[in-house]
């Protein structure tokens, strides 16, 4: 008795169906993964969180400064912290996409520290641009511990917003922000009192500035007035 072999329509509905199967899975493991990666990257910052808590305690209660030794600086609030840290990586995030842009000199660095409001050693409180403040705070100044963000997932060592209302894609494409929202469509943000939580581009974009001018760095407002993730005495 001959054996029958599949015909070509048979092989095709096989072929079809397995498409089919890959499509509606492929998500699902790449969604997966992206998790994955992103518990990667909070357990990262809960490890900078630590030494950046040692830091202050060396410092007389002082938060960190964000870049030393001019431009380009010889050290970043990465490199300050290294003593501290148990390894030298926990600052890049393992979703950091490698980006071929003539401003992006720290490829390796995947956080962005809130320096207008915590690290900038000079005065910014009268710079329009800017909307910072006078010197390096300390820890007393912070006024909303649990909202003021020390670091987020961003493409440059900090985080700077720019002056006009941006939308949930800028911050995932990076076409006009710091901030990088890479993990599923959202961005890892370490507050001050040292928890790590994730937001959506969206939630972002609520505390966006949508004044016509200035209001970098500390100037994400909300509603245009002042926003807690940005205060300190």
């Amino acid at each position: 008795m001959k054996k029958r072999g599949f015909t070509l329509i048979e092989l095709l509905v096989v072929i079809a169906i397995i498409a089919i199967l890959a499509a509606i899975l492929f998500p699902v493991f790449m969604s997966a993964k992206e998790k994955s990666r992103q518990a990667v990257c909070v357990s990262n910052m809960k490890q900078l969180a630590n030494a950046y808590e040692m830091y202050s305690q060396a410092y007389d209660g002082r938060c960190e400064i964000y870049l030393y030794g001019g431009w380009p600086p010889k050290a970043t609030w990465v490199d300050l912290l290294n003593p501290y840290t148990r390894t030298g990586n926990i600052a890049q995030c393992p979703s950091l996409r490698e980006r071929n842009l003539p401003v992006n000199i720290y490829p390796t660095i995947g956080y962005g520290y809130n320096y207008a409001t915590l690290g900038y050693p000079g005065d910014l409180s009268n710079y329009s641009g800017y909307m910072g403040y006078n010197g390096v705070a300390d820890n007393s100044s912070i006024k909303h511990p649990t909202k003021t963000v020390v670091i987020m997932d961003a493409w440059q060592p900090w985080i700077e917003m720019p002056d006009t209302l941006l939308t949930a894609q800028s911050l995932v494409m990076n076409a006009y922000t710091y901030i990088d929202c890479r993990h599923n469509m959202g961005a890892n943000v370490l507050m001050f009192d040292s928890h790590v939580k994730w937001m959506s581009a969206d939630d972002i974009i609520k505390h966006s500035s949508t004044k016509p001018s200035g209001n970098y760095g500390r100037g994400l407002v909300k509603n245009g007035g002042p926003d807690d993730w940005f205060d300190r005495e």
